[in-house]
């Protein structure tokens, strides 16, 4: 499910991945505002790139013919851009998801974390976060199975679910706390 779904279509996804790249760079207690008092973050040129190419593409995803194989063949095939070493990074909004508990992105932090030091891109970035989540949650899901066995299969039924897969596999809070 995690290749299988789009960049930036898990249920408000661009909010919870902008809410976990925000607090990879410390901004714990959502304080970093724009002109306009709106909370948000900053988005280094490289990432900021391929987040505004899949951002944009939202908005055509109505057009009659829209295939999201025509977009990722636009988005590899497009030439590497010269990133200006000089330029600022890009404020976006978090978009409603400062509310939530940092707690809850730990996993998609530290990705964000590695990805940053590993000056990945935003493809890279989107999927190791997404990689991080599920895996820690299939995680907890295994230690609760294993901690109280006389629920093992009820849990174990629940984790299987479709949607529960679906949750775990993108950026979103509301899969671990569900």
């Amino acid at each position: 499910m995690i290749l299988a779904t789009p960049p930036l279509r898990g249920p408000d996804e661009t909010a919870h991945f902008l809410r976990a790249y925000g607090v990879a760079q410390g901004d714990i207690v959502p304080s970093v505002l724009d002109a306009g008092g709106r909370k948000g973050t900053f988005v280094e040129p490289g990432v900021y790139e391929g987040f505004e190419f899949f951002e944009s593409v939202r908005t055509r995803e109505k057009e009659p013919g829209f295939r999201y194989g025509p977009v990722f063949k636009d988005y590899l095939g497009r030439l590497p851009a010269a990133v200006d070493a000089n330029r600022p990074p890009t404020f976006v909004p978090y978009a409603g998801s400062e509310g939530y508990s940092p707690v809850a992105y730990l996993p998609q932090v530290a990705a964000a974390l590695m990805a940053r030091a590993l000056d990945l891109e935003f493809i890279p970035t989107l999927y190791l976060m997404r990689f991080s989540g599920l895996a820690a949650m299939t995680g907890i899901i295994a230690f609760a199975i294993a901690a109280v066995p006389e629920l093992a299969w009820a849990f174990l039924a629940i984790a299987m679910l479709p949607a529960a897969i679906y949750g775990r596999s993108v950026i979103n809070a509301d899969g671990s706390a569900l």
